[in-house]
């Protein structure tokens, strides 16, 4: 939605401009629509929170897929976005929108390191060779630990 707004920015930056000579409005109508009217600062807003959803939205959809497994791939999306979340940019919207998101990010997304699901994720990484490279030392060191107590 965010992204069809920001679509149609430029034609509704035209529609506000010719707007008196605009037939068929009422008044009342006319009144309503100004107050509708987005800001700069409201469309820099949208433009930064598209920005960092745009990120999740590819995640979800990389995640997504029925033809191929996707638990060795959440390693890397999960640990992209959070360190995309913790990159700053030269937005202090988009910064202050990522402050914001990276709390709520580590309490409901990435796993605590002494999780199970830390563990079955670790693994999952370790042992697809696509992935295996992007494993931090210590998780390959938890991972290796893990499938060891288990096997």
């Amino acid at each position: 939605m965010i992204q069809r707004l920001l679509l149609y920015q430029n034609i509704l930056g035209v529609f506000y401009n010719n707007f008196d000579s605009l037939d068929g409005i009422t008044s009342k109508q006319k009144t309503k629509l100004v107050e509708l009217k987005l800001t700069d600062l409201d469309w820099n807003l949208l433009q930064s929170i598209h920005e960092v959803l745009e990120r999740f939205n590819n995640a979800t959809e990389m995640l997504s897929g029925r033809s191929y497994p996707t638990l060795s791939l959440a390693y890397p999306v999960i640990y992209s976005l959070y360190n995309y979340l913790n990159n700053r940019s030269s937005d202090a919207i988009e910064n202050l929108i990522k402050e914001i998101m990276v709390e709520k990010f580590l309490q409901r997304i990435s796993p605590t390191s002494d999780s199970k699901v830390a563990d079955i994720l670790f693994s999952s990484a370790f042992l697809d060779p696509l992935v295996h490279k992007t494993l931090l030392p210590e998780h390959k060191s938890k991972a290796e630990k893990f499938l060891l107590n288990e096997v």
